[in-house]
């Protein structure tokens, strides 16, 4: 139960981690959107900047939004099989017991 419960833990993390990254880049999209074609823009590559078109900057900030929304719907997925796994084990643990569940444990 208790590894189960670890593993609940950190994929709530990575879930949380992802919907940050989700709201950034939607934050980030907006404010390019806002900035003329004629700003010169740069990218970050590596260890150095290269200059990109505004299209390019938006296409690339857009497509790791999508990967984070995909990553999240799958966090999402295995967050709720955790869940259910570890309310199995101890509605198991009880039974076992002979003893009725307590209501702190639920």
């Amino acid at each position: 139960m208790t590894s189960t419960k670890r593993e609940i833990n950190e994929v709530s993390q990575y879930l949380a981690r992802a919907q940050r990254e989700q709201k950034m880049s939607a934050l980030t999209v907006g404010d390019l959107e806002n900035v003329g074609d004629d700003v010169k823009m740069f990218q970050g590559v590596g260890k150095m900047f290269m200059r990109a078109t505004h299209d390019e900057i938006i296409k690339n900030v857009t497509a790791a939004s999508k990967g984070e929304e995909k990553k999240e719907v799958e966090l999402q997925k295995k967050l709720d099989y955790l869940q259910k796994k570890f309310k199995s084990q101890t509605e198991n643990y009880w039974e076992l017991r002979g003893v009725s569940q307590p209501v702190a444990a639920a």
